[in-house]
């Protein structure tokens, strides 16, 4: 009888406080920066998440590279273009060889394009990351669709 009811407190005690033995982390989201429980954070609080993963790690580095990269040559393209109509305003010559404004437009498309790139692989890094996050063992002790016990999952 006592076995019975030492039983039943502990059974008791797991449904209410819930168990789990193995505490998993939080997935991460890219929504214009990274976040993590809805909070924005660093890309060197990002870089300290991924120690362990050396390949989410390595795919985000690069992303961020990227994306940095891709917005030097946008805003580059983009001051190239207004100093040449500033230029070509305050002299008073005109404009019929636009050279100069085609290489600042498709600078900045090409910007946009390796911007692009390095978000891309900043996602691919965090799905990288999550999916190794879900591949964590964790066991809890509780109510099962069988009935009580230990539950593993993988």
């Amino acid at each position: 009888m006592k076995k019975i009811q030492i039983l039943l407190l502990i059974t008791i005690l797991t449904v209410f406080f819930g168990s789990n033995i193995v505490k998993a982390q939080s997935e991460l989201i890219y929504k214009n920066g990274v976040l993590e429980y809805e909070k924005k954070i660093t890309p060197n609080e990002v870089r300290f998440l991924m120690a362990n993963d050396s390949i989410a790690l390595s795919k985000y580095n690069t992303g961020r590279t990227l994306h940095t990269t891709g917005e030097i040559i946008f805003y580059s393209g983009i001051f190239y273009m207004a100093v040449w109509e500033l230029s070509a305003l305050l002299s008073g010559r005109s404009r019929d060889n636009y050279t100069q404004l085609i290489i600042g437009a498709s600078g900045s498309v090409i910007g946009i394009l390796i911007g692009l790139w390095g978000e891309s692989k900043i996602k691919k890094s965090l799905e990288i990351y999550n999916t190794n996050l879900n591949n964590n063992v964790s066991v809890c002790f509780g109510l099962t669709k069988n009935g009580i016990g230990l539950n593993v999952r993988f």
